[in-house]
């Protein structure tokens, strides 16, 4: 596995020196000439940038967008819903997206978005909030204003 802290500082040196100095330069930084040569030419990309362009549903630049999108509609008083945030992926990816991307989406960058919509309830919450509570609580506050008699 390629340190890539080694290889950009490789690469920057072959740019100070206008490169063909592969061999030299590589075994200075612990690098294979091959790999110098592949990454500096354009050849091979970084495991994150293939990951960006290839098996990721938008790029690193797309995704940047779309929390900037976000976080500017929120700040103008119209923060998003995960639903809308699904229309808006979908019309730029040109399909359907999977049912989790938004959640996983947001996971992903909670700390940076600051919608107050997108995070989930919890469960506490939703388990809380239905109508067997709501009859057990209104029923207890009856049985007690009769028998304290505070009606």
């Amino acid at each position: 596995m390629v340190n890539e802290e080694k290889l950009q500082a490789a690469i920057q040196e072959l740019r100070e020196t206008e490169g063909g100095k592969y061999t030299e330069i590589a075994k200075k930084h612990g690098l294979y000439p091959s790999t110098l040569y592949r990454r500096f030419t354009g050849k091979t990309v970084s495991v994150h940038e293939f990951h960006s362009t290839t098996l990721k549903l938008l790029s690193d630049q797309q995704e940047e967008s779309l929390i900037s999108y976000i976080n500017d509609l929120t700040k103008r008083s119209m923060p998003p819903t995960p639903q809308m945030i699904k229309n808006f992926v979908q019309e730029l990816v040109g399909h359907e997206i999977g049912h989790n991307w938004v959640a996983r989406f947001i996971e992903r960058y909670e700390t940076r978005l600051i919608s107050k919509f997108l995070p989930g309830i919890d469960r506490e919450r939703v388990s809380a909030d239905n109508s067997d509570n709501y009859e057990h609580y209104f029923k207890n506050v009856r049985t007690s204003i009769y028998k304290f008699n505070l009606c």
